[in-house]
């Protein structure tokens, strides 16, 4: 775990009083579906968030996902950083990332006249908050009933053998 400035931790949980979040679904994975990814990125004008391919069109969190969203993000440990990028270019990372990362989801809100964001992705449970200031890195997406209540937000994403989808 890193030592967050706490600037940035307060940064990190303005999620917890957000009044509206968006959530983006992401495009399928490069690498465990190459082709899904090609045919879907013709089929759409995709979003582009830090590298990640996200659908159009995102979606306002239904009242009781927000609230459990915002409930998460008021635990003071939800957001324990490994690793943190600055707009400056400095970084620091406290563990070998060992996951090619791929955002299945991201959620969006507005915090101190920023537009804020966290990628996160259900297959190593990575997670990767952004806003213009600053990249912080954690595993946040491991919380199974964040996975959940996120699936039931698919809408465009093909099922397929790597991503069955909600359950």
């Amino acid at each position: 775990m890193i030592f967050l400035p706490p600037e940035i931790v307060a940064a990190v949980h303005t999620l917890a009083d957000a009044s509206e979040v968006r959530v983006y679904e992401g495009l399928p994975h490069p690498r465990d579906e190459p082709e899904l990814l090609a045919s879907e990125a013709e089929r759409v004008q995709a979003i582009e968030f830090i590298a990640d391919r996200f659908y159009p069109g995102p979606e306002p969190l239904r009242p009781d996902d927000l609230e459990f969203v915002r409930s998460l993000a008021r635990q003071p440990e939800w957001f324990s950083a490994i690793g943190v990028r600055y707009c400056d270019g400095r970084e620091q990372f406290g563990d070998v990332k060992l996951c090619l990362f791929h955002a299945d989801f991201a959620l969006e809100w507005e915090a101190g006249g920023k537009t804020r964001r966290i990628l996160l992705c259900f297959g190593c449970g990575e997670s990767v908050y952004f806003d213009p200031d600053v990249e912080v890195t954690s595993y946040t997406a491991q919380e199974p009933e964040l996975r959940r209540r996120l699936l039931q937000y698919q809408r465009q994403r093909p099922s397929s053998e790597a991503w069955p989808g909600p359950r």
